[in-house]
């Protein structure tokens, strides 16, 4: 391992920094085009961890209902804040 990699930190205190950083070097606004949303659709994004790809959802599609859902509830505290304070809630 190398003096700038990170471990793998699953379940820890940074496993939902570790997935924003993830998500935003997947540039995951790019799979939006593979989510055929219609207009008012409920979607459910199981397992979400951070929540960034419910929270991208819900950007993009405001007319849209989004529910993120996962087993640990570290993380949905997690998105919830970030969902507060991009003021999707």
């Amino acid at each position: 391992m190398s003096e700038h990699s990170r471990p793998y930190v699953i379940h820890s205190d940074d496993e939902c920094e570790r997935l924003e950083l993830q998500a935003r070097l997947a540039k995951i606004e790019q799979h939006l085009r593979y989510l055929p949303i219609s207009p008012y659709a409920r979607v459910l994004d199981a397992g979400c961890g951070s929540g960034s790809m419910s929270r991208l959802i819900a950007r993009s599609f405001p007319e849209s209902e989004v529910t993120g859902v996962d087993l640990c509830e570290p993380y949905l505290e997690f998105a919830r804040r970030c969902a507060r304070s991009e003021q999707l809630q």
